[in-house]
């Protein structure tokens, strides 16, 4: 600690402050984090975990280096200047304000996608799903996450498996999203929306060859955008209208589903909405336990189709705890 003392108040020659308190320890974190640039740009990560535990948390344990590293480099030049050396003891300080001003540069670039990150990270972790195989389909229930996106994937792939139900998803993260429904697309997949399903469960529901719901699954949409910044829309974001369009959605269905910015902004558009565009091709009719029509489905039963999934759902179950204001 003597050390570290020392050089916060400037008393090591400026020559040990500068080149080995100053370059020499400050070296392995540059290398680091121009390693880490590479590395990102080759293999984006997929988790905010990942973000975290590689960018997030070595940067910060860098700040109060960097701050440590200035201070003593600063004052040893103070020194210097007092004995009448001013040439390279200014200079070093000119160095030091570079890199505070660097710094700051470093922190104003990255805070909002930082806190972003750090958020999704939180919303990751507290994140809770389950996977279950089952005769020819899978069941899936809660958030898309990656490692929830792993291992679906694997169940997914297995050539006995002809359908997916997506029994109470609230979304969860883009980049997975399209990771799983890329393979529902490839394997034309039947995929069945039960109870809830929102944000970016609807883009797994959009990749399927079938699109079937119950007339009370409740389906909201919005555009994609970053955990905690709601004014920030995410890249996947138009591979994700891709899927709605391949899907028979319409232009104007899209739009107003990109004028709801988040989680707590869902378009919840009616039945009719959804069936005449051709998004939904099915709908279960619990009276037979049948996939039947959707089309036909609604002649019969025009005022539910009329209506939004969710109003279906207040109707027969009563207000839902995550019913949006």
């Amino acid at each position: 600690m003597s050390y570290i003392g020392r050089h916060w108040r400037g008393e090591f020659p400026l020559p040990q402050s500068y080149w080995l308190n100053g370059v020499v320890i400050l070296m392995p974190f540059n290398i680091y984090f121009r390693a880490l640039e590479v590395a990102f740009q080759q293999d984006p990560p997929q988790s905010p975990s990942i973000f975290v535990e590689a960018f997030l948390l070595p940067f910060l344990v860098m700040i109060p280096v960097v701050i440590w590293s200035g201070v003593g480099i600063w004052r040893s030049a103070g020194h210097r200047i007092a004995d009448g050396r001013k040439g390279w003891a200014w200079v070093a300080r000119i160095v030091v304000l570079i890199n505070l001003l660097t710094l700051i540069g470093a922190l104003v670039t990255t805070s909002r996608s930082s806190y972003s990150v750090y958020e999704a990270w939180r919303v990751e972790s507290r994140s809770t799903y389950s996977v279950k195989a089952k005769d020819n389909y899978v069941i899936f229930h809660g958030t898309i996450t990656d490692a929830a996106a792993t291992e679906l994937i694997a169940k997914l792939n297995n050539d006995k498996v002809k359908r997916l139900v997506l029994n109470a998803s609230n979304g969860g993260f883009m980049r997975p999203t399209m990771r799983i429904a890329k393979v529902i697309k490839e394997r034309k997949l039947f995929v069945v929306a039960m109870a809830q399903c929102e944000s970016a469960c609807t883009v797994l529901l959009a990749a399927g060859h079938t699109r079937a719901m119950l007339p009370d699954t409740m389906m909201g949409f919005h555009r994609g955008t970053l955990v905690g910044l709601s004014d920030t829309a995410v890249p996947e974001d138009e591979q994700g209208d891709r899927y709605y369009a391949d899907a028979g959605m319409s232009a104007d269905l899209i739009a107003r589903i990109r004028s709801h910015a988040g989680p707590d902004d869902l378009y919840d558009p009616p039945l009719t909405d959804l069936i005449d565009d051709g998004f939904i091709t099915e709908i279960f009719d619990q009276a037979s336990h049948l996939y039947l029509p959707a089309h036909e489905w609604c002649v019969a039963h025009a005022a539910v189709c009329a209506r939004t999934g969710r109003q279906n759902w207040q109707a027969a179950h009563g207000p839902h705890p995550q019913n949006p204001q």
